[in-house]
């Protein structure tokens, strides 16, 4: 249906980790290089570099990634997890860890 609005948890993620980056100009290349290594690393997704250039925002970044409506909801999903998983305390980490080894 419609686009995600910039407040939901996988706008407000991208926010909180490249808030420092934008607005993009005149000699920022290596940082939005940085920014397309970090969203393809977290999300799996390809953005070319030219998107942070005519897209400047962060809120016009997250619209750009949400656009393929095929990507948004496995998009959405990594955003979810990546979340609750910033949230889990170092032992609940080590906890779960343990378990994946275990099985």
């Amino acid at each position: 249906m419609g686009q995600q609005s910039p407040g939901t948890t996988t706008a407000q993620d991208v926010q909180d980790r490249v808030h420092d980056l934008t607005p993009l100009d005149g000699g920022h290349s290596l940082l939005a290089t940085q920014v397309v290594a970090f969203v393809y690393e977290v999300l799996q997704i390809e953005l070319p570099l030219r998107t942070f250039f005519e897209a400047p925002t962060v809120a016009e970044q997250a619209a750009v990634i949400l656009q393929n409506p095929d990507e948004r909801k496995r998009i959405e999903r990594t955003a979810q997890l990546l979340l609750q998983i910033t949230q889990l305390s170092e032992n609940e980490v080590q906890t779960l860890l343990q378990e994946v080894k275990k099985s």
